[in-house]
């Protein structure tokens, strides 16, 4: 394109190359903002993904000590409904019971040390391992004594030392459950 005027060319000139650097410049803040906000959203979706890996940790742990009380609270209702049941076969039934509820407190135990625990959920655990070793050789008391017919003796060990020792079981899962729901709280904050 040729311009009328000679001296308007380099006019002309110089307010293309402006242009053209403040396009460019514009493009260049606008692609800095571009990658700011990308970089941004990566990181957010990083800090989610990490609270949320916390998050269900915690309610995992949270569900496996729900399911060990329960079998703990269970094992000793079914120790009394033994001491109650007259019937040997029903009696036999209950002892199967009272097994099964071991065995699932074993395996709830056994899941929950394979997850991330923290240096207080280990004592609590340490604490709750003690004392269901005390209680777990009474309950076995209990049973024999109902099998040779010592109801009273057996009813007497159930109420005076079982059952304060079950209850401390249930009081440091209960502890164990609170602290597990403070950390998932802590983690949301």
């Amino acid at each position: 394109m040729k311009y009328p005027c000679p001296g308007l060319t380099a006019a002309y000139a110089r307010i293309g190359r402006d242009h053209v650097l403040l396009i460019i410049g514009f493009a260049a803040v606008l692609g800095l903002m571009v990658l700011q906000t990308l970089l941004s959203l990566r990181q957010m979706d990083a800090q989610l993904a990490q609270l949320t890996g916390i998050v269900n940790g915690n309610m995992a742990k949270v569900e496996v000590v729900a399911r060990m009380h329960a079998a703990a609270r269970e094992r000793t209702l079914t120790v009394q409904r033994m001491l109650m049941e007259r019937d040997p076969f029903a009696r036999d039934a209950l002892w199967e019971r009272f097994n099964q509820q071991a065995t699932l407190f074993i395996r709830e135990r056994e899941n929950l040390f394979k997850l991330p625990l923290s240096p207080d959920e280990h004592a609590l655990l340490a604490r709750q391992g003690e004392l269901s070793r005390r209680v777990q050789p009474m309950q076995i008391e209990v049973v024999e004594l109902l099998a040779r017919g010592e109801r009273l003796q057996a009813e007497q060990m159930l109420i005076e030392q079982a059952i304060p020792v079950q209850d401390q079981v249930l009081a440091t899962l209960e502890a164990l459950n609170t602290l597990q729901r403070q950390t998932a709280r802590a983690a949301l904050d």
